[in-house]
């Protein structure tokens, strides 16, 4: 499955705004990641329908590249009724909040 590449705008728009300013300083804080990676639980008789996280991947993690995450065989939680799959993802250095 080929993962859609989203804008800033658009990933912040599918999260909660109190976790935009810790969104937004993973590239300072994990320089070394390849992207930032958006999974949302898709079970829709699982009472987490909907639930979304945001990983970095990139070398040296627990998921190593987006790549990875197209194949199948990444994803988030064991338990299958939690468990989230990969939906969209950003380059990190295009992370950077916007210029005020």
């Amino acid at each position: 499955m080929k993962l859609k590449q989203i804008t800033r705008d658009e990933l912040l728009g599918l999260l909660d705004p109190e976790i935009h300013e810790s969104v937004l300083g993973m590239p300072k804080r994990f320089p070394d990641g390849e992207a930032v990676v958006l999974f949302e639980n898709m079970t829709m008789d699982s009472s987490q329908f909907g639930a979304r996280t945001v990983c970095i991947v990139g070398p040296g993690r627990g998921i190593p590249s987006v790549a990875e995450c197209e194949t199948g065989k990444a994803w988030l939680n064991d338990l299958p009724s939690r468990r989230e799959y990969p939906q969209a993802f950003i380059p990190l250095g295009e992370l950077t909040p916007a210029p005020i």
